[in-house]
């Protein structure tokens, strides 16, 4: 998979919400663009919102440079994205959805 992270636009928008992210977190973030696009991904529509359905262990086989072996390890940088409100997170069906807020399209289009 093939990751793009715009460090300025990040930067920019970060630097004085006293919210710190590393690469791991930045990675995550731009491969859920990926997901989003890809016809495979299970989704579910509420309230006018898509979101998608996490496979942790499809991201950390996607994402061999951040050296993560754990899924409980991508689920909780999953927790840290919605605590600083950039993703949504609701649970269906016993399996944990995701949905970009303002905050995360804002990355991408500031």
């Amino acid at each position: 998979m093939f990751i793009w992270i715009e460090q300025y636009s990040i930067v920019n928008y970060w630097k004085n919400k006293g919210i710190k992210f590393d690469l791991i977190d930045w990675a995550i973030i731009y491969s859920i663009n990926v997901l989003g696009i890809n016809p495979e991904t299970k989704r579910i529509d509420v309230n006018w919102e898509s979101f998608f359905r996490a496979n942790y262990k499809q991201m950390i086989e996607r994402l061999p440079l951040l050296c993560v072996d754990d899924e409980n390890i991508i689920k909780k940088r999953f927790d840290k994205l919605v605590k600083a409100e950039i993703l949504k997170k609701i649970i269906y069906d016993w399996e944990e959805y995701y949905c970009g807020t303002e905050n995360y399209w804002k990355m991408f289009w500031n």
